[in-house]
């Protein structure tokens, strides 16, 4: 099984994992692909809220 190159994005974002268009696979190991647009308005989300 492929691992990403890099995990840290995932690591700090837990809904985020790419900075850039990007394919990886989810928990359900389907293909889904993230264009730029979507990435950085979740990472804006992301921003926004408490920590728990």
């Amino acid at each position: 099984m492929a691992q990403p190159a890099f995990n840290f994005t995932h690591d700090m974002f837990p809904r985020v994992k790419v900075l850039y268009a990007y394919q990886y696979e989810d928990d359900h190991k389907e293909q889904i692909h993230m264009e730029e647009g979507e990435i950085f308005y979740l990472l804006n989300q992301e921003s926004n809220e408490p920590n728990n």
